[in-house]
C-alpha cells in the first residue's frame, strides 16, 4: 500500500505514539531528529552489541538487545523504526531482517521524512521508508518498503527503488532508473537514465554508472566497472 502524498497522509501514517529505535549506530541520530520534529515519544533504542547497553544516543538510552522488544510492545510501545544505515548491500540485508522482524511482531513502522526533503505528490512511498534532509524524490517515482534515501540524494522521475535498497548521501538516480531489492548506491554516485541495477548490488561511492548492474555485483569507478571482472583481468 503506497501513499500518494506525505502531506495528505501524514496524520494517519505517522501516529505520535511511543516508539523505539532498533539499532544504535550513527544513523539513529538522524532518525531521532525526525522523530522529535514529529512529536513522537522516543522510549530509547535497542542494539545487539552489549557494549552499547546503558549508553545513550542524543540523550536517549540504549535499553538492551532486541530480546526486549516483546516486553516493550506489551508495555504500550507500539511503534518501531529501523535504526541502521550502512555502506554496502550487506547492510541492506540487515535492514531487511530488522524490518521483517518488526512487521512480524506487529509493530507499527512509520515512514520518516525530514521536513526539508521534497517528495512529489505524484511519487509513491512504501512502508517504513526513510527520506533524510535535503533529499529530492520527483514525480512518478516509486519507493517500496523500507527504502532509505540519505541526505541530499536525488531520485528523478519514474525511478523504481525496490524493498530495502539504500541511496547514499548525494547519490543521483537519473530518470527511470530501477534499483533492485537490498542494493546499495554509494554516496555521490550517479546512475544514468534507464539503467537497471540488480538485486543485492553495491555501487561504490562516486561511481558513474552508465550500464546495467548485475545481481550481487560490485561496481566502481568512472565509468563504473564490475569489480570482480576488473580483478580477473589484472
Amino acid at each position: 500500500m503506497w501513499r500518494e502524498s506525505f502531506r495528505q497522509s501524514r496524520g494517519s501514517r505517522m501516529s505520535k505514539g511511543k516508539i523505539v529505535i532498533v539499532g544504535a549506530g550513527m544513523h539513529s541520530a538522524m532518525l531521532i531528529e525526525i522523530l522529535e520534529m514529529n512529536d513522537f515519544s522516543i522510549v530509547g533504542l535497542t542494539d545487539p552489541s552489549k557494549s552499547k547497553h546503558g549508553a545513550s544516543v542524543c540523550g536517549y538510552p540504549v535499553l538492551g538487545g532486541d530480546e526486549i522488544l516483546p516486553s516493550l510492545l506489551s508495555s504500550g510501545v507500539s511503534g518501531a523504526v529501523v535504526g541502521i544505515g550502512g555502506t554496502r548491500a550487506e547492510a541492506c540485508l540487515a535492514r531487511k531482517m530488522i524490518f521483517e522482524k518488526l512487521i512480524d511482531m506487529n509493530f507499527s513502522v512509520p515512514e520518516l521524512i525530514h521536513p526539508s526533503a521534497f517528495v512529489s505528490k505524484r511519487a509513491k512511498v512504501g512502508r517504513a521508508a526513510q527520506i533524510l534532509a535535503g533529499a529530492i524524490v520527483q514525480a512518478n517515482a516509486l519507493l517500496k518498503d523500507n527504502v532509505l534515501i540519505n541526505a541530499g540524494a536525488i531520485v528523478e522521475h519514474d525511478c523504481v527503488i525496490s524493498n530495502h535498497a539504500v541511496l547514499g548521501s548525494g547519490a543521483v538516480l537519473c530518470g527511470a532508473v530501477s534499483v533492485g531489492e537490498a542494493s546499495h548506491v554509494g554516496a555521490g554516485a550517479t546512475v544514468r537514465q534507464s539503467v537497471l541495477v540488480g538485486r543485492s548490488a553495491t555501487i561504490a561511492m562516486g561511481a558513474a554508472v552508465i550500464r546495467d548492474v548485475e545481481d550481487f555485483s560490485t561496481v566502481l569507478g568512472v565509468p563504473a566497472r564490475n569489480k570482480a571482472k576488473e580483478e580477473v583481468s589484472k
